[in-house]
């Protein structure tokens, strides 16, 4: 996990490297959300446990990082590009133990 450098004096808006955010003087604590360029994967979604007739759909994905400034916790998010069929929300541990299980799962086809 990756801490986000403490603002000096004369910088009150200082940016973890990976954030493609504009944060300026005088935002909302809200909007001062430091958030990774996105990353876009096309996936195809199903339901194939609940039968024969699963349709598959294709859907893209969007992942990119966030992390609330002052807080040493970054997060990955994965969200559909358009509807809220597929989101996810985890911590960065979280989701390196998850690619990794996916990777192990996968790695038996």
């Amino acid at each position: 996990m990756r801490a986000t450098p403490q603002p000096r004096d004369d910088d009150t808006h200082a940016c973890p490297v990976w954030c493609r955010r504009d944060h300026r003087p005088g935002d909302h604590p809200d909007d001062l959300l430091h958030q990774s360029a996105p990353a876009q994967v096309a996936v195809v979604l199903g339901e194939p446990r609940f039968g024969p007739d699963e349709r598959p759909r294709a859907e893209t994905v969007v992942l990119r990082l966030a992390q609330r400034r002052g807080s040493a916790e970054i997060w990955l998010e994965a969200s559909s590009e358009e509807g809220r069929s597929l989101h996810l929300l985890v911590s960065a541990e979280s989701a390196r133990r998850l690619a990794g299980a996916m990777v192990d799962l996968l790695s038996a086809l």
